[in-house]
């Protein structure tokens, strides 16, 4: 479900971020109104499942774990999701700045001039690729600090910072193995020549397959940190 709804939104959003970076003029010829209420529909869908992703990451170090339903997700997530919010809007900014320095630095060395027209997607899409690469790190420990401690932002950003992520090698494993199957998939989709009418079934695709390297790489961060915290306690006792 998670993963489903991950891949709906990725094709929800991705007009509006190609907008964004290309300087389009979608909205400029919407109505105000219009672009209002888009824009607030995305956001209320971007809460709902942040807060459902959430409320899955923490069910599951629950003892002892159960089933349990989307609504009592939400009621798990919500707590966390607000706890969250800041890091999220200031991450979300640093992977923006981030992606569109690298797509402007990858655009003059392809084409050799500074972007003057619509950016290509296949650009876009990778300079966000490798922007969350850079950004691996604060991407999963903090969140996954945070649902197993219950720690303040900056609680865990100070626990954060003494973690090593090289020192939790089924993580690293895991992420190369991720980063290198959504790369895959990415290549395979931008690749094969398809109608301009596929390109919500690519991003859909595309969406997929992140979400479900996205949830595998929490649950074995989550994992990862909760195998510390035991042995931390052991050499306590």
């Amino acid at each position: 479900m998670l993963v489903g709804l991950f891949a709906g939104l990725s094709a929800l959003g991705a007009r509006m971020t190609q907008e964004f970076y290309t300087a389009g003029d979608l909205v400029a010829q919407l109505p105000f109104w219009s672009a209002f209420l888009m824009g607030m529909s995305l956001m209320i869908l971007m809460i709902l499942l942040g807060t459902l992703f959430l409320g899955f990451l923490r069910s599951v170090i629950i003892e002892p774990p159960t089933p349990r339903q989307p609504i009592e997700l939400l009621r798990l997530g919500r707590p966390y999701f607000w706890k969250l919010f800041l890091f999220y809007i200031l991450f979300e900014l640093l992977w923006t700045i981030l992606a569109a320095l690298l797509m402007g630095l990858l655009y003059g060395l392809i084409y050799g001039q500074k972007p003057t027209g619509p950016i290509p997607d296949w650009l876009l899409r990778f300079c966000q690729i490798v922007g969350l690469a850079v950004l691996i790190k604060p991407f999963l420990l903090m969140p996954s600090i945070i649902l197993l401690k219950d720690n303040t932002i900056r609680e865990a950003f100070y626990e954060f910072r003494s973690v090593s992520l090289f020192a939790m090698q089924p993580l690293i494993r895991s992420i190369w193995i991720g980063f290198g199957l959504v790369l895959a998939v990415y290549a395979g989709l931008y690749l094969i020549p398809l109608p301009q009418s596929y390109y919500w079934i690519r991003v859909g695709i595309l969406g997929i397959a992140a979400g479900g390297v996205f949830l595998c790489l929490f649950l074995t961060a989550l994992l990862e940190i909760q195998d510390s915290i035991r042995i931390d306690s052991t050499d306590d006792l």
